[in-house]
């Protein structure tokens, strides 16, 4: 057990007897980027050298390695969990509306509000909080028709389930595409699945469908001699240069065609007043310094801080409209 070995001992006698004090007057809370809890960056040290680990490996183990996780939990908050990318603590699922103008005049005079706000440890997955939020929102009447987010919500569940309850995820794919390289996004596909044309032009000469798995034959002689078949996905087979897929990969596939086009940038234009929401979130209440602990009491302040902004929205609406 973690609690009887070395994470036990040093989460429970050593985290918080490390010499903070020394290093903290070369930060300045006013000044740069926010740093990590300090206790646990000297923890994360001290164990690296422990382990002899490099860098690389050091910076996954507090988030995927439970005897890390433990010795370095905030023993004054047992609830916090860590994240390797946020750090050690909590974080806030924000669902908010947003006003597709560029007119400042109308923007003004939208009132645009927090509909969903729930706290989660900081471990917790992004991917899972998108459908709580839209059937939460749904409850409240508050249910959207169009949800725009970052691609950690973006997956192909999310995406499917969303569209089963009448919303439309607006959300690039996860993965970056490798430079010079042909993927299923660039073939042609018709409604039901099956390939139209392969980038080149090329049309197959076999289309096969079984329980939404597809296979499509392309000729051997047009294949081998393309430019571009060493970055293509097709594969030589016996009769044919095969592609092989199903339906998942032909709904990513039309997805990521679909971020390359103008309308989508449009669209997705409005995803950066998420970020705005946040930033004022924090700067207007201080959500990210909470002088309370626990999740119970986490979760209730960041909920009637949410509250505070859309008073604060209603109230520059209300001036607004009595303005004009």
């Amino acid at each position: 057990m973690s609690e009887e070995s070395w994470p036990g001992l040093f989460n429970e006698v050593i985290l918080y007897e490390l010499p903070v004090s020394e290093i903290a007057p070369y930060f300045n809370q006013g000044f740069g980027r926010p740093t990590k809890e300090l206790h646990t960056v000297i923890g994360v040290l001290i164990l690296q050298q422990t382990h002899d680990l490099t860098d690389a490996l050091t910076v996954e183990q507090p988030a995927f390695n439970i005897q890390w996780h433990y010795a370095l939990q905030n023993p004054s908050d047992p609830d916090a969990a860590y994240s390797g990318h946020k750090g050690l603590g909590y974080q806030v699922q924000v669902m908010v509306t947003y006003t597709e103008t560029s007119d400042e005049q109308e923007k003004a005079e939208t009132l645009n509000l927090i509909t969903y706000v729930e706290t989660e440890k900081a471990c917790q997955s992004d991917a899972q909080a998108l459908i709580p939020a839209i059937e939460t929102a749904d409850e409240r009447d508050l249910g959207p028709r169009e949800v725009q987010a970052d691609s950690l919500y973006g997956s192909d569940v999310n995406s499917e389930t969303a569209k089963d309850a009448g919303v439309e995820l607006v959300a690039p794919t996860m993965g970056a595409r490798q430079n010079m390289e042909i993927t299923l996004a660039d073939f042609e596909f018709s409604d039901d699945g099956h390939v139209v044309s392969c980038p080149k032009g090329n049309k197959p000469d076999i289309s096969n469908e079984k329980d939404g798995r597809f296979s499509q034959g392309f000729d051997p002689v047009t294949c081998a001699g393309c430019p571009c078949i060493n970055e293509c996905p097709v594969k030589a087979g016996k009769k044919y240069y095969y592609l092989r897929y199903d339906n998942k990969d032909v709904r990513i596939a039309k997805r990521r065609k679909y971020e390359q086009s103008d309308e989508f940038k449009v669209r997705y234009r409005w995803r950066a007043g998420a970020e705005a929401t946040m930033s004022e979130f924090d700067r207007r209440t201080g959500v990210k310094h909470l002088r309370v602990r626990r999740l119970k009491a986490v979760r209730y302040c960041a909920a009637l801080k949410a509250i505070g902004i859309c008073i604060f929205r209603a109230a520059a609406v209300r001036m607004a409209l009595n303005a004009s």
